[in-house]
Parts: structure tokens; sequence; C-alpha cells
């Protein structure tokens, strides 16, 4: 089998990384046989959830026979391929598509999130959670969600949202002993912080398979841009023997199930897509300059079960590069890599303490460990970036995000 042929120098912004396998033209190499990408997820009758603006605990929600109350991650299940209804005591949401992740965007007219239905939905949660931090999610007590089976019909599209919430703030104040922040004069702050929480619930890594004019391996890397707040990037990457690298970057805005397409003007290689669960990707590439195309499906690699998410990419000094899953728990991280070039997938564990971090790659026998350090913004709370250097030679690169 012949040996792939690699770069050095090559970028640590991975994004989607792909194997092209004699991409049209590919001047002459022989195929190389490689393993396959991993397998996706396999389809249950039963979708788990989970329903954001923070993490939204205390919701009660039916699903056909699945029925009950976000727990404090704001987890639900759902009837795959049905509908699912929200509440709260007597008050209706509104009905989604069973998902992997809903919003208040999921249940109010377009989904947008500048919707004013969607807006005083999100003031209404933030106004009942019972600590009122909505960093650590938020939460609706026992006694309110009982108080609220004898709360009146709310129309979350009343031009004086305010004036339809005089019983539930008057059970706030007799059950908690509080009088909330009027969320309602807000709207800016409640939209950004919803655009930020389904930003991080969409970014993150993405491994599966081209179709078409190439069988290769996709990765994809969903990340926040730095200095802008509505701003998030696909990093692409695409590799075959003959050929090298080929790279672009798509932008998408985030709504409910978002779209994509490369943002690089006269690009040789683009891409279209959307998000068609948080979980996974789906869309078309085109190289047109050598008349090849096609289409590809990639799920994520990880899962959203962290505090925080790390989207990060990795080079070896030997022309091997990858993409890392981290996850991250007070001082713990598990996560997954994957190798693209010789299709390796990894266990990875590690600890952090203070800002210094500690990673081991396991595949097989095959261990690799890592060093870094976590570096946070002081411009912006929610955005923190990783980086270190591999034992074998190389380095890794990350943005991170918190996830509730």
């Amino acid at each position: 089998m012949q040996a792939v042929k690699r770069q050095s120098g090559l970028s640590l912004y991975v994004g989607i990384g792909v194997l092209m396998s004699g991409c049209g033209g590919g001047g002459g190499e022989e195929a190389v046989a490689l393993p396959p990408v991993p397998e996706p997820p396999p389809v249950s009758d039963i979708t788990e959830g989970v329903f954001k603006d923070s993490n939204v605990g205390g919701l009660s929600y039916v699903s056909g026979s699945q029925s009950g109350v976000t727990t404090e991650e704001g987890r639900f299940t759902c009837e795959t391929g049905g509908t699912i209804t929200f509440s709260i005591g007597a008050v209706t949401l509104g009905t989604a598509d069973c998902a992997t992740l809903l919003s208040p965007a999921s249940l109010i007219g377009d989904g947008t999130l500048d919707a004013p239905g969607v807006l005083n939905m999100a003031s209404l949660m933030f106004m009942l959670d019972s600590d009122e931090d909505e960093t650590n999610g938020l939460s609706i007590s026992p006694g309110l969600q009982t108080m609220a089976e004898s709360w009146p019909a709310i129309d979350f599209t009343a031009d004086d949202f305010f004036a339809e919430l005089t019983v539930p703030l008057s059970d706030i104040a007799s059950v908690e002993q509080r009088m909330p922040f009027n969320w309602t004069e807000v709207p800016t702050l409640l939209r950004d912080h919803l655009e930020r929480t389904l930003g991080c619930a969409y970014s993150g890594v993405f491994v599966g398979q081209l179709a078409g004019d190439s069988d290769g391996a996709v990765v994809i890397r969903a990340h926040r841009e730095v200095f802008y707040s509505n701003a998030y990037d696909l990093e692409w990457i695409a590799y075959d023997p003959a050929e090298g690298q080929r790279s672009t970057i798509a932008r998408f805005d985030v709504q409910m199930s978002p779209t994509f397409e490369t943002s690089i003007i006269n690009d040789p290689t683009e891409i279209t897509g959307r998000f068609e669960t948080s979980d996974t990707i789906r869309g078309t590439w085109t190289l047109p300059r050598e008349n090849a195309s096609g289409t590809f499906v990639a799920n994520r690699l990880g899962t959203d079960r962290a505090a925080q998410r790390f989207s990060t990419s990795f080079s070896t000094n030997d022309g091997g590069f990858g993409v890392m899953a981290l996850e991250v728990d007070g001082d713990q991280v598990t996560g997954e890599a994957f190798e693209i070039t010789e299709r390796v997938s990894f266990d990875v564990i590690g600890t952090i303490s203070g800002d210094d971090l500690v990673l081991t790659a396991t595949a097989g026998t095959e261990t690799i460990n890592a060093t870094g350090e976590i570096r946070r913004r002081s411009f912006n709370a929610d955005f923190s970036e990783v980086s270190g250097s591999l034992d074998i030679g190389g380095s890794f690169f990350g943005r991170g995000c918190p996830l509730n």
C-alpha cells in the first residue's frame, strides 16, 4: 500500500478536513486504502434533548408516551419523529418537532431570535429563575411549578407583555420572597444571551463521510469568532495524496438549524449546508476547477454533558493533522480526537490545574501526551482559548465556550 504523502506546516485552524480519494485529475497516484470513519449513533424511537436559554429546568413536557419535567440540565425525552409540547403549570409555552436542541425560538413564530414572542418567553424564564443567576442555568422551583397550575394563559406576543405577568410575579413574591428584575425592558440582552447559548450548543467538532466524486472523510470544526459576538465559523481543510491540502471558511448566523456557505470570494473550494440538528451537519461540497462535487453528512464528536466545550485542532511535525472535542467539568477533561490522514480515533482524558492543562490520548496501544494552557479573554467572559504541544512533536489550538 502506497504511503500517504503529508505536508508540513499545516494550519492549526483545522476545520472541515477532507481526505479526497484522488478527487478530479489528481496526478495519477494510486488510491490509498484507509479504515472507515466513525459510525453515527444508531437511531432510537426516543430522542433525548435539552431545552436551552441557559439550561432550563422545571418545564413540564409531553411527547406521545413521554412526559415529565426538564432536569436541572434542561433535559427531556420525546418520541423521535413526533412533536413535544412544553408548559409551566397551566401556561402552555408551545409545541415543536422532537429534536436534540430546543429553545424559546423553537416554540414561537418563525423561530428567529429577534421575534418579540421569543424574547418575551425568554424574559419570563429569566424572571422565574429561582436564584436569578443565568450563568448556572435557569431553574423553576417546585413551589412555583405548583402555583403555576392556577396561572391564567399568557400571550407571549402581547404589546404590553409585562402586564401579562401580574399573577406569576405575585406568586414569585409570595413563594420566594423576591421581586425579579424586569427583563422585558432589556430585549437586546436577552437576545444576545440566547444567541451565545445556542452558538455554543452548535459549536464543536463533527466527523463524517463524503459522497459523490469522493468517498473521503469529512471533519468540521465550528466555533465562535473571537471579536464578533454574532459571527460563527466552519473551518475547512481538504487533503488528498496527490494535491495536498485545500482550505476554506464558511460562516453561519445563529438561529435554530442555521445554514452556512463559503464566505471567501472565488475560493477554489465551495461548501454549503445546514445543521440538520445540533449534532448533525448535512451539505454539499464543490471543487469547480476540478469539476468535482458531492454531498457530506457529519455527526458530532463528543457530547454536550459538560460545563465547557472546546473545539480544537492539532498538527504533528510529520504533517499529520486532526481535530479534538474537549469537554471540561471542574478540573476534569474528557473528549475524543480524530486524526484525518490515517482516520484514527482517540479517547482523550486530562486535568486542569489553574490555567495549566494535561491531556492523554489513546488509540489501542498508541498513546499521545499533551500539555498546554487555557486563556480566558478579559473582554469576553464567554470566550476562552486553549493551546499547547504534543510529546510526539506538534501542537494544538482551540476555542471554548460555556455549554450552560
